[in-house]
């Protein structure tokens, strides 16, 4: 019979590898970890924003076109629930002013411009814009419609 006393286990250099091995690879799933967690708030937030302007969009959609620009000029729109917009009262120039709209924690700020006949006779250009910041990044949704003035 063979006598295999001392090769049983493992030595202590194996164990501090596979520690040091254990150890890099927590590191590496904590980033990992850290990353998706960032995506998914920024992804929230592009959601949120997307929403805040095509509830917009939609609004002036369902509207014929000088009742919404109507209403704009007074200076709200109403989501059925809440004042949410505000805008300049310039009827005819691109001026607006920013009213905060808050979803969660975050503060979005909706921006709308219009330009009357542009591209071309008839039509208007409405451009709008939703703005927050995240630990001092500013980001910016836009969309850019056209409507039938008539």
């Amino acid at each position: 019979m063979k006598n295999n006393i001392g090769n049983e286990g493992f030595t202590l250099i194996e164990v501090l590898i596979a520690s040091v091995i254990l150890v890099i690879g927590l590191v590496a799933l904590l980033q990992l970890i850290s990353i998706a967690v960032y995506g998914s708030v920024a992804g929230r937030d592009i959601t949120v924003a997307d929403n805040i302007a095509k509830r917009l969009l939609e609004d002036m959609n369902n509207r014929s076109y000088r009742t919404a620009m109507d209403n704009m000029t007074s200076g709200t729109v109403t989501d059925g629930t809440n004042t949410v917009y505000v805008y300049g009262s310039a009827f005819t120039s691109a001026a607006y002013a920013r009213q905060p709209v808050t979803v969660g924690p975050r503060k979005y700020y909706l921006n709308a411009q219009y330009t009357d006949n542009t591209p071309s006779s008839g039509l208007s250009t409405v451009r709008v814009y939703v703005n927050w910041t995240t630990t001092s990044h500013p980001h910016t949704v836009s969309f850019t419609s056209y409507f039938d003035m008539s």
